[in-house]
């Protein structure tokens, strides 16, 4: 049971209110827990609010409304995040003007748990209310409560997104770049999916980081009250420490996602998650070389020459930085400039996927986009592509795909059995020739006596036969078995370096 009055205070206010020209002002409710109250006694008219120490809870109304001519109903909903209080009386009051108590209400002992949103109205009767009071819209459009639904299509929402971006995909901008100041860095605006919801950074964020190395990190929450609009409200957050999903003390989910690694020399590592639509990912490649963009492996620009029109595609190399103003234009950011055997350089031209390709060249320098098959240990952390493509050929640190100058080249015999046991790059001496005594397979002369050729042209043979071999370069009969004859043979070549793309 319960008991309702509005007291005597609010008479007073409200002809003063009127004597001045204003209407009344009801705009607090006040939540208190009145020791032993006896909520089956009827309200004294002449007590007004209770001492503030029995307060346990005051808030904003949120929505006013007529129930006819005569009566107005204010209501509040009480978030869930609002800590648990106990209270067994209820009160209305303009909070601007002293003793303005509008209502009272006693009842039995009710306590708003943690995590539960609360909706409580008051219905203000006295003639002519609403016209006293200029409110003209009826509370039937807002008494209904939809904050569940509500809450269950958003969630319903959040999961469809995470389903299609996975927790964190980055759609567009979100570029860090240091600046002129080495301890401050840009964030451009972007979108992004964070835990399936969607979070646009519409401004530039200058975040000051003197500590290093340090983590920019990006952080979504959605936010909102029961009568407001909600949204999902995007921060940049820096931290030492790895960064995840987290609940704050008020109860809100927070989704977080890598954004920047700031190394020690103050160098950015791009930490980005790249995802969204095909077209999305599209429309930020293949454009012109930006120099505030951040650009991250794989990802492909063109630059114009001004003379003459000509585009060139350029595709960063990099895999341990991800920087700003690296023009692909400066031979020092890209292979044929480099000397840095401790990293990769940053760009190099665009040729789709050829890396660990042979070729035959005709220059003894390889394409920027290549290098020389002349036996040389490379670099891993440069050359991370070709050691990706061919870890069996990595040694330590570095990789060798061995050497390939002045050898013929004959394909791998992958169980025909016409060359069978060999591997790939393996060494194989000259091949043997043999002929009969009717002479159809008689062999050219060779022109020099074999023991002068060997170091010259060939690895002797591997052959076991008794030979002979004559001063005039023909190959004499095999005295030991006459109806053979041995040598060596070699085809007819031209001589062209080999390189291989990376």
């Amino acid at each position: 049971m319960s008991q309702t009055a509005i007291p005597l205070e609010f008479e007073r206010y409200l002809q003063n209110q009127i004597s001045v020209g204003n209407a009344p002002d009801m705009n607090e409710m006040i939540f208190a827990h009145i020791p032993g109250l006896d909520p089956s006694q009827p309200i004294n008219r002449e007590n007004g609010l209770p001492d503030v120490s029995l307060w346990v809870h005051q808030q904003d109304i949120d929505q006013v409304g007529k129930l006819g001519d005569n009566a107005l109903a204010y209501s509040v909903v009480i978030p869930g995040t609002v800590a648990e209080f106990t209270f067994n009386a209820i009160y209305l009051r303009d909070k601007n003007v002293p003793n303005s108590c509008g209502m009272v209400v006693h009842k039995a002992e009710e306590t708003k748990e943690n995590g539960m949103a609360s909706t409580k109205s008051l219905v203000q009767a006295y003639d002519g209310a609403a016209q006293i009071a200029g409110i003209t819209v009826d509370a039937s459009t807002w008494q209904i409560d939809y904050q569940a639904r509500l809450k269950g299509i958003e969630e319903d929402h959040r999961l469809a997104c995470l389903d299609n971006y996975g927790h964190t995909a980055f759609v567009d901008g979100f570029d860090v770049t240091q600046q002129a100041d080495p301890n401050k860095y840009k964030v451009t605006p972007g979108v992004v999916y964070v835990g399936g919801l969607r979070g646009v950074l519409t401004g530039e964020v200058l975040q000051t980081i003197t500590t290093k190395p340090n983590g920019l990190y990006v952080d979504v929450v959605r936010q909102g009250t029961a009568l407001s609009v909600w949204e999902n409200k995007v921060t940049i957050a820096v931290s030492e420490t790895e960064l995840t999903d987290y609940v704050d003390g008020n109860g809100d989910q927070h989704y977080v996602a890598k954004l920047a690694g700031i190394n020690s020399d103050g160098s950015v590592v791009d930490w980005r998650v790249k995802g969204g639509l095909a077209e999305h990912e599209l429309v930020s490649q293949f454009m012109p070389y930006n120099a505030e963009r951040v650009y991250t492996t794989g990802e492909i620009c063109y630059t114009r020459d001004q003379a003459t029109g000509e585009l060139s595609y350029w595709q960063w190399y990099s895999n341990v930085e991800s920087l700003a103003g690296k023009s692909p234009l400066l031979e020092a950011n890209r292979h044929v400039g480099w000397s840095d055997n401790t990293k990769p350089f940053y760009w190099l031209p665009y040729t789709g996927d050829q890396v660990g390709m042979p070729f035959y060249w005709l220059d003894t320098s390889a394409p920027e986009w290549a290098v020389m098959e002349i036996n040389v240990d490379l670099p891993t952390a440069v050359y991370w592509r070709l050691a990706r493509r061919y870890p069996h050929l990595v040694s330590g640190d570095t990789i060798n795909t061995g050497e390939i100058r002045g050898e013929f080249l004959r394909v791998l015999d992958q169980g025909r059995g016409k060359d069978s046991g060999r591997q790939i790059s393996s060494y194989q001496k000259g091949s043997i020739v043999t002929a009969d005594d009717t002479g159809s397979n008689n062999m050219t002369s060779i022109g020099e006596n074999m023991s002068d050729l060997r170091p010259l042209y060939f690895d002797m043979p591997d052959v076991t036969y008794p030979r002979t071999f004559y001063e005039n370069g023909s190959v004499g009969k095999n005295h030991a078995n006459s109806s053979l004859f041995i040598g060596v043979t070699r085809p007819a070549n031209v001589a062209r370096p080999m390189a291989i793309a990376i």
